[in-house]
């Protein structure tokens, strides 16, 4: 198996911490539904919609080139 970045594992470690731990922290990944998957996305869309509205932070969510 390929060895990643410290770029790549940081990256990783800040959406974890940033988007999933705080929802899916204390569960164990075998208990996470699709339903979780689909409030986790919900929240992000309003928090991101929120934030457009506001001029701040303007496709956060989208990947950098």
């Amino acid at each position: 198996m390929g060895k990643l970045k410290r770029s790549t594992l940081d990256g990783y470690a800040g959406v974890l911490s940033r988007y999933l731990l705080d929802d899916f922290g204390p569960l164990a990944i075998a208990s996470i539904t699709p339903a979780h998957c689909e409030r986790l996305l919900t929240a992000l869309v309003r928090q991101q919609s929120r934030q457009s509205a506001h001029g701040l932070l303007d496709n956060a969510l989208t990947p950098g080139t």
